[in-house]
C-alpha cells in the first residue's frame, strides 16, 4: 500500500494477486483467518464457493451480514470439523495454526487430491525461529505437498509499513480516542513497526507468497527438480544483484488473451512470469483486451485484427521503459530492441503456415488479402528481435522457410505430475460400459483448423465407441448419436481426471504449432490418432506409435477414410498401443520437463 492508495486500492492489489493462482471456477475455497476484505465478494462473483473461518466473533458476525451467500464459521483450523473437501485453502497472514506439521496434516485432510494451498505471510530467516521458511517448506514436503511457486514480496510490504506509521503520526489523537488506548501503547506500536521495517530491510524477515500442491506421495521429485526451491527457502530472498543496486529489472509479457486463461500460450507465459519472478524481476502482463479502449482513441480504430495485435502495444504502451519485452505471435510484434530494452518473440504457430495448409481443403476461407496481411504482420513480428523462440521444430522450420528467420527451439515445459495417478468418475457418471473404448476430442469446435466435423462423423461410423468432446460449444449433430458425450468449458484442473477415464485421443488438426492436447495425452499415457502436425509428429515418428499418424492430405473424405482406418487399427491392437504409450511416457517426461524448459529459457533470456 502506497501513500496515495486508498485502502480499497491496496486490498484490490492483494486480491488480484491471489487471482493469478486461483485458475478457473467453480472450485471450493477455504480461507483460514477470513477478514473484512474483498476476497469473498470477488470469489463469489467469479463462481467460487467461499468458506471463511476465524477465531474473531466480530469478524464472523459482520462477514455473515455482508456476504449472506458465503459460509463463515467461528473456529480455527485444528477445530474445524467438516465432510467438505476444498480445492484451495488460503492462508493470508494466518499460517500460525500450531505446528507446521499439524497445519499441513489438517490441510491435507481437507483438500481434494491435487488441491492447492496459497500462503501469503511473513517468515523468518533465523533457523531457530519457529516461523523459519526452510522449516515450513521441508515440513510441507514431508507431509506430501509440492512447492509449485514461491515469490518474495518484501519490497511491496515496506511502503505499507511506512503508510501505517504515517497514519499514526497524522491521526495519533483520534486513534487513541477511538480505540481507547494510551499514548504509551501507541508508542509501543510505532516502535514495533520501526523494528519490523528494520528486519525486513536487513532480510531477517521476508513477506512471501507460496503455492503448494497436495500430492499422493510423501516425497515428490518435483520438489527437488527445481533448484529455486532450496535456494529460496534457505536464503529467503533470491540474491539478485540488481536488487542490491536499488532497482529490480522489469519485464513486460504481451499476449492476445489474459494469463488467467488456461490455454497453451497463456500457460507458457505464466511459466515465464514465474521464472522471471524467481530471478528477482518485476513482471507485468498485458493482453489486447487491456488496451482496446486506449487504442480505439488512437490511430488503430477499425484496424484489421492481425494488424491491431501487431501494432497496438507498440502504439499505446510505454514498453521501452522495460528491460525485457516478450511478445507472442503477433501480439506486440511491432516492439523492437532498443539500447535499454531486449525484445524476445515467441512463435507458437505460423498463421501463414495454417493458411497455406487450409487453402487446399477450404478454398476461399482465407481471402488472398487476409493471407497477405497476416504474412506481413508475421514478418514484422518475427524480424528485428533480440531473440526468436519456436515452440517446436516444425515452427522453427516454418520461420526459416517463410521469413528467413533462424530461431531457438524451446519445446513447452509440461507439468507431468499434474496428470499422475488421477482417478476418474467418467464411466460411472455417464454409464459407459467397462469394456467399451472411449475416445476424446479436446479443444474448440473448429471444423477448419481442428477438423472437429470429421471426429463427429467417426462417432457415426463407430457406434460401439464412446466419443467425449471437451469443447467450447454444442454442435446440433451431437444429438443424433447416443455415443457422443459433450462436456463444455472444462476447467484445466479437472482435465487430468477427464483424460484418466478415456482410452485414446483424436486430433485431426490441419495445423498445430505445439498442441498441449497432444502433450496431455502423453502425460496420461494414452495413444493419440493424429495428423502429422505439431509436437505429436516429432514425438511419435520412429516409435511403435508412428502407425497412428496420418499424412496431411487436406481432402476431407481422405482424412475421414484414413482416420477410420487408424481407429480400426487401434481397436484391434489396443493393448500394444497402450503399452507403447506407457513406454513413451518416460522419454517424453524428460524431454518436455518444466525443469528442462526453465534451463533453456534462462539461457535465452539471459537471466
Amino acid at each position: 500500500m502506497n501513500k496515495d492508495d486508498t485502502p480499497e486500492e491496496a486490498e484490490k492489489n492483494v486480491v488480484d494477486y491471489f487471482f493469478r493462482y486461483l485458475y478457473k471456477a467453480p472450485a471450493k475455497v477455504l480461507v483460514v483467518g477470513t477478514g473484512l476484505d474483498l476476497l469473498p465478494k470477488r470469489l463469489m462473483e467469479k463462481g467460487f464457493e467461499y468458506t471463511g473461518i476465524s477465531k474473531d466473533k466480530t469478524v464472523i458476525k459482520k462477514s455473515k451480514k455482508r456476504f449472506p451467500d458465503a459460509e463463515f464459521l467461528h473456529t480455527d483450523l485444528k477445530e474445524l470439523e467438516t465432510e467438505m473437501k476444498y480445492d484451495i485453502i488460503i492462508f493470508r497472514e494466518s499460517a500460525d495454526q500450531g505446528s507446521f506439521s499439524s497445519l499441513f496434516e489438517k490441510a491435507g485432510s481437507l483438500l481434494t487430491e491435487g488441491g492447492r494451498i496459497l500462503v501469503m505471510d511473513t517468515f523468518s530467516g533465523n533457523k531457530q525461529n519457529p516461523r523459519n521458511m526452510k522449516k515450513f517448506v521441508n515440513t510441507a514436503k514431508k507431509e506430501g505437498f509440492a512447492l509449485n511457486h514461491v515469490e518474495d514480496l518484501s519490497s511491496l510490504i515496506l511502503p505499507d509499513i511506512e503508510y501505517k506509521r504515517y497514519l499514526i503520526r497524522t491521526y495519533r489523537d483520534r486513534i487513541t480516542k477511538k480505540l481507547g488506548i494510551t499514548s504509551e501503547q501507541i508508542d509501543e506500536v510505532t516502535d514495533r513497526l520501526k523494528e519490523t521495517e528494520k528486519r525486513f530491510r536487513n532480510k531477517k524477515l521476508s513477506y512471501v507468497f507460496m503455492e503448494l500442491q497436495k500430492t499422493e506421495t510423501k516425497e515428490r521429485k518435483a520438489n527437488e527438480e527445481s533448484g529455486m526451491v532450496e535456494s529460496l527457502a534457505a536464503e529467503m530472498v533470491p540474491a539478485i544483484k540488481e536488487k542490491e543496486k536499488g532497482r529490480k529489472k522489469r519485464a513486460l509479457l504481451l499476449t492476445l488473451i489474459p494469463l488467467t486463461h488456461v490455454g497453451g500460450i497463456e500457460k507458457i507465459n505464466q511459466n515465464i512470469a514465474d521464472l522471471l519472478h524467481d530471478h528477482g524481476w518485476e513482471v507485468d502482463a498485458r493482453c489486447t483486451a487491456d488496451i482496446q479502449e486506449e487504442a480505439l482513441s488512437k490511430y488503430l480504430l477499425g484496424t484489421d485484427t492481425a494488424l491491431f495485435e501487431c501494432l497496438a502495444f507498440a502504439g499505446v504502451l510505454d514498453w521501452k521503459s522495460y528491460d525485457l519485452v516478450v511478445s507472442n505471435n503477433n501480439a506486440g510484434g511491432a516492439c523492437h530492441p532498443t539500447e535499454k530494452t531486449k525484445v524476445v518473440a515467441i512463435s507458437h504457430g505460423i498463421f501463414s503456415g495454417v493458411g497455406k495448409e487450409v487453402e487446399h481443403a477450404f478454398p476461399g476461407v482465407f481471402p488472398p488479402h487476409v493471407l497477405s496481411l497476416k504474412n506481413i504482420t508475421e514478418e514484422i513480428s518475427y524480424s528485428n528481435k533480440s531473440g526468436l523462440i519456436a515452440v517446436s521444430q516444425q515452427v522453427s522450420d516454418e520461420l526459416l522457410e517463410l521469413f528467413g528467420q533462424k530461431s531457438h527451439v524451446v519445446v513447452n515445459g509440461f507439468e507431468f505430475e499434474r496428470f499422475r495417478n488421477v482417478k476418474s468418475e467418467l464411466r460411472e457418471k455417464y454409464a459407459i460400459p467397462k469394456e467399451a473404448l472411449v475416445a476424446i476430442y479436446a479443444g474448440r469446435l473448429d471444423p477448419v483448423q481442428k477438423r472437429s466435423d470429421i471426429t463427429i462423423e467417426l462417432a457415426r461410423l463407430f457406434p460401439d465407441i464412446y466419443w467425449v468432446f471437451a469443447t467450447d460449444k454444442v454442435d446440433p449433430r451431437y444429438k443424433q448419436y447416443k455415443n457422443i458425450i459433450v462436456i463444455l468449458s472444462v476447467p484445466y484442473e479437472e482435465m487430468p481426471a477427464l483424460y484418466a477415464g478415456v482410452d485414446f485421443a483424436m486430433q485431426l488438426s490441419s495445423y498445430e504449432g505445439f498442441s498441449n492436447f497432444a502433450m496431455e495425452t502423453i502425460a496420461t499415457k494414452i495413444p493419440m490418432i493424429s495428423t502429422k502436425t505439431g509436437i505429436i509428429d516429432e514425438v511419435y515418428m520412429g516409435t511403435p506409435l508412428e502407425p497412428l499418424l496420418i499424412e496431411q492430405d487436406m481432402s476431407h473424405e481422405v482424412i475421414l477414410k484414413r482416420a477410420a482406418q487408424k481407429v480400426t487399427l487401434l481397436r484391434e491392437s489396443y493393448p500394444f498401443y497402450k503399452k507403447a504409450s506407457e513406454e513413451l511416457y518416460e522419454t517424453a517426461k524428460e524431454t518436455f520437463s518444466l525443469k528442462a524448459w526453465r534451463e533453456k529459457m534462462t539461457r535465452i533470456l539471459g537471466l
